[in-house]
């Protein structure tokens, strides 16, 4: 064997052995890698796994995370508008008004009505079972949430308040039919109240301290209108010129509508048009620019209408304010009497709001002012049977008009301060009924007789003898010997006169006997005369006014005396014989 077949054979060999060694270790290295592979799929899987298991957890924490802080700010949202809005249920509203209303009585303290409003806060927001305030508290991703709907909640309830203010009604009141702001101005001082408790800001009190105010003021029924006492009125509006040329009613209508427009003014964020506007003033505007165009000749109905409308806006809720009821009934009576006015009883009477004594008092008082007897009888008499307790001055006068006091249409007439000798023909035909009456409606109104009654009278010429003449300073001669001879029972002064209730009975130069005796206290003669060809006109009333200290009962014991006294009687004889002893003529007689 060659030396190249050894070296072949051993080359060959060697080949044959590497080649299996190497097959041998291929195979545990793929094997190895396979292993090696498989456990990094296995390591990759559950990494995946793990990593999508993580995921889905964090996934499922930020879902359960978000339907909490999702669940929470809704129901936070929820709890808070219902704080807000309460005051639209009529039935917890009722709460508020009367905690309102005890506290500007001063029925009860600040406290009470601020621990409602306490309460109610506590009960939506702070309940053990809605927690918002303490979970805020603990999470710091609910107290975001808690901040800016706290936030949000604070500009709601401004945009609230300044919509009533405007005299709109963004909660919805329900069944109601608002026609001012009074109501809306309770719900107000609740949620400055609230406002206050959100964000302890003293502002919101000094706010409420001027809500309160103005109601307390707002309380009263009356201002330009003034009851003096039962059946006795004043209507002041100060409607004189002022500097400028403009009236101080003109002034009031433009204050009132100033006013109202800037009533819900906020660019400070504290409400400036409620301290500016919300006033005293406001109330006295209203009630001047209403009896203004009430007064007016001739009449306006826009104007009136305008004038209603804004003295409800600043002082009524639900129904007009009490002035505005008899500001329409001083219109209609000035319109169309007392018969205008009954046509519209069943309105008068819901609006005058006859469950409260004082408003059905009030109303009666006005009528009885202006005469409408009808009507303030009819008032009375729905007053009693609506069960309400009538005052001891109200029941006296339920029974007077009862009696037919309503029946009987007699004015009473108020001279001023004229110095005339005034007087009233109409008596003239009365009977004692008449009289009765007069003396009931002067009681009623408690008022005096400051004009003369004409009891009896006598118009009539009396003839002059041919070569007998008349001077009027020969009759004042014989009338000064006359007055002597009484002693002082009889004083004399001359004075023009005039009829009250007859345009043309009027004179220049009267003469005026004034009986001073206790026995005809009262009683005075007006004596006139002109004379006419042969012929003196003669005009003689025997008239009866009372002294300043006289009381009713007597006024009527000496009216129906000097009705058929014959001292009367004798001085009318006596003053025809004044009369014929100045022309030197024949004895007459007054019954010639």
């Amino acid at each position: 064997m060659g030396l190249f077949d050894l070296a072949g054979r051993a080359i060959g060999g060697a080949v044959g052995f590497t080649a299996s060694v190497a097959k041998d270790a291929y195979d545990a290295t793929v094997e190895n890698k396979i292993q090696q592979e498989t456990q990094d799929s296995f390591r990759s899987a559950e990494s995946y796994i793990s990593q999508i298991r993580m995921k889905t957890i964090e996934r499922g924490n930020n879902l359960k995370r978000q339907t909490i802080e999702n669940l929470y700010q809704t129901g936070l949202k929820k709890a808070m508008n219902t704080i807000t809005r309460i005051i639209g249920l009529s039935s917890i509203r009722s709460i508020t008004r009367n905690l309102f209303f005890d506290y500007i009585k001063g029925e009860n303290g600040f406290n009470d009505l601020q621990k409602y409003v306490d309460e109610v806060y506590c009960k939506y927001l702070d309940r053990q079972d809605l927690s918002y305030i303490q979970k805020s508290q603990k999470f710091r991703n609910l107290n975001a949430i808690y901040k800016a709907e706290e936030k949000q909640w604070v500009k709601d309830i401004h945009n609230i308040i300044t919509e009533y203010l405007k005299g709109n009604d963004p909660v919805g009141h329900i069944d109601e039919d608002i026609i001012g702001i009074e109501l809306y101005l309770i719900d107000i001082a609740y949620l400055f109240l609230l406002l206050g408790k959100i964000t302890s800001d003293e502002n919101y009190n000094e706010l409420f301290t001027a809500v309160c105010k103005y109601c307390y003021k707002n309380t009263y029924m009356l201002n330009s209108l003034q009851e003096k006492e039962y059946g006795v009125f004043d209507i002041n509006i100060g409607d004189k010129l002022l500097d400028d040329g403009s009236t101080y009613a003109s002034m009031a209508k433009n204050a009132i509508e100033e006013a109202r427009i800037h009533l819900s003014d906020n660019e400070s964020g504290f409400f400036e048009g409620i301290k500016k506007y919300l006033r005293q003033a406001a109330l006295d505007n209203s009630s001047v620019n209403l009896w203004h165009y009430a007064m007016l000749t001739p009449f306006d109905q826009r104007a009136f209408d305008l004038a209603v409308q804004n003295r409800n806006f600043f002082t009524s809720s639900l129904s007009d304010d009490f002035e505005v009821i008899l500001a329409e009934i001083y219109v209609k009576n000035k319109l169309g009497g007392s018969e205008l006015v009954l046509q519209n009883i069943d309105t008068i009477m819901n609006s005058a709001a006859t469950k409260n004594p004082n408003f059905a008092r009030g109303i009666c008082s006005f009528l009885a002012w202006m005469e409408c007897y009808d009507l303030e009888y009819e008032v009375l008499k729905q007053t009693v049977a609506k069960k309400i307790q009538l005052s001891e001055e109200m029941q006296k006068r339920l029974a007077f008009l009862a009696e037919g006091g309503k029946a009987v249409s007699i004015k009473i007439y108020n001279p001023g301060n004229d110095s005339s000798f005034c007087f009233d023909t109409h008596s003239l035909e009365w009977r004692k009924e008449e009289f009765e009456m007069l003396i009931h409606k002067l009681q009623a109104s408690k008022s005096n007789l400051k004009y003369a009654l004409v009891l009896k009278g006598w118009h009539k010429p009396f003839s002059i003898q041919y070569g007998k003449k008349f001077t009027i300073e020969a009759l004042e001669r014989e009338f000064d010997n006359l007055v002597s001879d009484f002693e002082g029972e009889v004083v004399l002064e001359k004075k023009s006169a005039y009829a009250l209730n007859v345009n043309n009975m009027s004179y220049d130069s009267a003469y005026i006997f004034r009986f001073t005796s206790e026995r005809n206290r009262g009683v005075n003669v007006l004596f006139e005369c002109e004379k006419f060809g042969r012929n003196l006109q003669l005009n003689i009333l025997v008239t009866f006014m009372p002294d300043n200290d006289m009381d009713y009962d007597d006024m009527l014991r000496y009216i129906l005396s000097a009705k058929d006294s014959i001292y009367v009687k004798s001085f009318l004889e006596s003053i025809l014989q004044a009369i014929d002893a100045s022309l030197n003529n024949r004895p007459a007689s007054i019954y010639d």
